[in-house]
């Protein structure tokens, strides 16, 4: 029996109809429907942790960077202080940074959580050891950033102009921030 392959579906050449290629469609819309769930999963499960945590202020004071406490003990504030922010303009920022990031990774999200989970301890180790001056630090952006630059390495085969350009982008964002030229007081808070 010949058969040949439409939409991703077999149909024999007598069988083959629009009603069969509308269904092969409509399965093949709901396949990547699915895809777009599983995409979109860890992403907005962060972003509903970000919101909890934004709408309880108690837990913005509880779980934000702060040296004075870490240095009182409360070593926690090493893992948490990525996850609160200032304000829901700030939230925001994180919100479309970290979906438009998800669009473009390959791999997805959700595989990257334990990298992305360990890059955040990095930060705060590498705040608390190279940037003593910092007492209060709070946003996922330093993540976000992290992220970006990982995105921007693994396709550097690829597409290796964009990646330098892209790179060279969020290399002079973040010496900008440093250097006050681009002030990003939400994150930093002295």
């Amino acid at each position: 029996m010949n058969s040949e392959k439409t939409c991703g579906c077999h149909f024999s050449r007598r069988s083959r109809n629009t009603i069969g290629q509308g269904l092969c469609q409509a399965l093949s819309a709901n396949m990547t429907c699915q895809v777009s769930n599983k995409r979109l999963f860890a992403p907005l499960a962060i972003l509903a942790l970000l919101i909890f945590l934004q709408l309880f202020h108690s837990c913005y004071s509880d779980l934000s960077y702060i040296r004075s406490a870490i240095h009182e003990g409360q070593v926690w504030r090493m893992l948490t202080g990525q996850w609160v922010h200032s304000n829901g303009y700030h939230l925001l920022g994180s919100a479309v940074l970290m979906l438009l990031l998800n669009s473009f990774d390959e791999s997805h999200l959700m595989h990257r959580l334990p990298a992305l989970m360990l890059l955040s301890c990095m930060i705060s180790v590498g705040i608390y050891i190279f940037y003593p001056g910092l007492e209060h630090y709070l946003g996922l952006s330093g993540v976000l950033h992290g992220y970006a630059l990982i995105l921007l390495c693994e396709n550097l085969s690829t597409s290796f102009k964009l990646v330098c350009i892209g790179i060279f982008v969020l290399i002079a964002k973040l010496w900008a921030e440093q250097l006050g030229v681009y002030p990003h007081q939400s994150t930093a808070l002295d």
